[in-house]
């Protein structure tokens, strides 16, 4: 057990420099719940959660409700509209208020901090040990609450300024995303560490010269893009929720697009927009011109920018830089499949997306003999592929797939067709198929396959829902203690578990 929390530790969970004049308060607060947390270890806390860091969030969870920051009270009022009560996994009954600490809250965010700070293993609810974590810490909050500061210095952080005009407005409201999504105590076991992954990969590369741009294009990729494990949010959707659907702002912050890196020539400039032509789809937007700065740009220009949607507006964000362009770059621009889709999660054809995944599944039928998934070894998944393209053009042409797959293949490779998404390829997960006729289910692939595609985000959460509708009596999963609460939970676990994979996007170019 390491000794005590220091200042910077503490800092470490706040989104201001210097200092407020509460900080000492709750650093000894965090002392005294590290001081419990001693009877822990070894049971739920192991080797790779680090005391200091968990008694430092869960007490900011303390002075959050003191200082009535509501940084957890939006997680709970969003999840009671989700899902119609106010906590995953716990009963809150009578004696919960939601302006007071309670124990389910406890319980809850040390489930969230472990499963967020550790990297090789998963805890599940177990709602006795976790809420008898929970009565111990708050028995240390309980000595201190009836003096406990607001911490002022903090509830400054989390204002937003309204301004005139809508491009200032755009900056004010990052401002708020970055210190909600990148440094409040919340978020920081989660898309926090994240980031601070993706910084040190940054301080690797070679040219150093680029690297205050590398910064910042990561922290805007990261403030835009990322989705958190609590409830699957983006930055702009938290912010959102935080102030509230009465805020004036509410429709224009939470409708903020996902940011776009593309390279684009410009074909006009007026005095108020420059008129881009996206190289590899041929999308022609109108960027306003204040966004960008830079008086330099000329027609027929070719750069490679970062762009969002706000306000029914285009605007630049991020990096940009001057490219050459030439036929052959074209060329490779539109050859170039997920280049040639760029527009495709801001512009969506929901009646073609569904036609074009209807006529993918009914040639998937055609050649799988009516089955929503094959095993097939890697040597053959090219030739599926070929044969699937000819069901879908040709279907006078199609013919069964027959696979020449046997039981003692090494490597299993299962083609599941996605109804969300189409086709999608995973390895070594036939045990989760618990079928009498899969020649390929062991005594310990049953075991471990489904845990693998639930708990894994490299898995869509479509085959987690085929999986549990065709095998779900089956699976030895929720048989063991803890697990059948994932359940009554399925939602709000799957998001969690699958912060990048929990909304599938056909990996397909639409053309009409």
């Amino acid at each position: 057990m390491k000794g005590k929390i220091y200042i910077q530790d503490w800092k470490a969970y706040k989104p201001y420099n210097g200092h407020s004049a509460s900080d000492l308060f709750y650093l000894k607060v965090a002392n005294e719940v590290n001081d419990e947390l001693i009877f822990y270890f070894g049971s739920i806390f192991e080797s790779d959660i680090d005391p200091h860091l968990f008694s430092c969030f869960i007490t900011s969870y303390f002075e959050d409700v003191i200082s009535k920051t509501r940084i957890f009270d939006t997680f709970r009022k969003k999840h009671q509209e989700m899902y119609g009560k106010k906590m995953p996994f716990f009963d809150c009954n009578d004696a919960y208020l939601d302006d007071e600490i309670n124990p389910e809250d406890i319980a809850f965010l040390t489930w969230y901090f472990i499963n967020t700070s550790s990297k090789d293993r998963v805890i599940h609810p177990n709602i006795e040990l976790l809420l008898k974590i929970a009565n111990d810490i708050i028995d240390v909050f309980d000595r201190h609450y009836e003096y406990a500061p607001e911490n002022t210095v903090l509830q400054s952080c989390y204002t937003l300024e309204i301004k005139d005009d809508f491009i200032d407005q755009f900056f004010e409201i990052r401002k708020l995303m970055e210190k909600l999504f990148l440094e409040s105590y919340l978020f920081i076991p989660d898309i926090g560490q994240r980031y601070s992954e993706k910084l040190e990969e940054i301080k690797d590369v070679e040219q150093l010269e680029y690297i205050s741009q590398l910064l910042y294009a990561v922290t805007t990729e990261f403030i835009l893009n990322q989705k958190t494990r609590l409830l699957h949010l983006r930055s702009n959707e938290l912010v959102a929720e935080y102030l509230g659907k009465e805020h004036p702002l509410y429709t224009s912050i939470s409708s903020i697009s996902v940011m776009l890196q593309g390279n684009f020539v410009v074909e006009e400039i007026d005095n108020n927009y420059l008129f881009l032509n996206h190289l590899a789809s041929d999308k022609k937007i109108s960027l306003v011109k204040k966004s960008y700065n830079n008086p330099t740009i000329t027609k027929n220009q070719a750069i490679n920018i970062g762009l969002i949607r706000f306000n029914n507006e285009w605007i630049h964000v991020g990096i940009s830089y001057n490219i050459n362009v030439s036929e052959s770059m074209i060329a490779e621009e539109r050859n170039d499949f997920y280049k040639s889709i760029l527009f495709n999660s801001v512009f969506k054809d929901e009646d073609l997306i569904h036609e074009n995944l209807c006529l993918q599944q009914k040639a998937f039928y055609r050649i799988t003999d009516e089955k929503d998934y094959i095993f097939l070894k890697e040597s053959e998944i090219n030739q599926f592929l070929e044969d699937l393209k000819i069901a879908s053009s040709h279907p006078e042409r199609a013919k069964k797939f027959i696979s020449e797959i046997d039981k003692n293949e090494e490597n299993v490779f299962t083609l599941f067709f996605n109804p969300k998404s189409g086709i999608e390829v995973l390895e070594n997960i036939q045990g989760a198929f618990l079928e009498e006729n899969n020649q390929f289910l062991t005594k310990k692939n049953s075991k471990t396959d489904f845990p693998y595609l639930f708990l894994s985000d490299n898995a869509s959460i479509e085959i987690v829902q085929y999986c549990l509708k065709q095998f779900k009596n089956k699976i030895p999963f929720f048989n063991l203690n803890d697990r059948d609460i994932y359940l009554s939970n399925l939602d709000f676990s799957l998001r969690f578990f699958k912060p990048n994979n929990y909304l599938s996007e056909p990996s397909l170019k639409f053309i009409k």
